[in-house]
């Protein structure tokens, strides 16, 4: 009798807080680097996906297009769960990942998944979009509209070096009066 009443409350808890949106305490955000938009080729790129306070789950889900950025990003490894998401009914392939909990699961406040991709060395540079296509209990999680991607040309190392030897070369020369 214990065990139903502790399963009513769970589920009573679950439907009250499934009233309460999931991005009103939940954000995605750019670990590293802290400006996107400054990418260059060969950089790390690391996403994280946070809550703000303990939440109750029915579904977690991402399912990023990787082929509409094959040509810059790169997946360096398999996405990073917290074991409380990990540990629900669903599956993971080629870096997305769908999870279900019946009943809901409570998951504490904090970093819950992390993304890890590199810029390709052969990457274009200029703006790009990119889209984890997040879904937490059927709300779409997105980045802040402040969030953008671009690369960048790196600065020519070979000439920084051959100024740097003119400059080394100029300071060696013997004056002559």
């Amino acid at each position: 009798m214990a065990a139903v009443r502790a399963i009513g409350a769970q589920l009573a808890a679950a439907w009250v807080l499934s009233w309460v949106p999931v991005m009103a305490c939940a954000a995605l955000h750019i670990a590293a680097p802290s400006q996107p938009d400054s990418l260059y080729r060969g950089d790390a790129l690391i996403i994280e996906f946070e809550l703000d306070s303990d939440t109750f789950l029915d579904t977690f889900q991402f399912t990023p297009n990787y082929d509409t950025v094959a040509n810059i990003l790169e997946l360096a490894e398999d996405p990073r769960l917290a074991p409380e998401i990990a540990n629900g009914t669903g599956l993971c392939n080629a870096g997305a990942c769908v999870f279900f909990y019946l009943p809901p699961k409570s998951v504490r406040r904090g970093t819950v998944a992390r993304w890890k991709l590199y810029v390709k060395s052969d990457a274009p540079t200029g703006p790009f979009t990119f889209d984890l296509n997040l879904l937490v209990n059927d709300e779409r999680i997105g980045f802040p509209q402040s969030v953008r991607f671009s690369i960048v040309p790196q600065q020519p190392v070979w000439l920084l070096l051959i100024a740097g030897l003119a400059a080394a070369r100029l300071r060696t020369v013997p004056k002559s009066c």
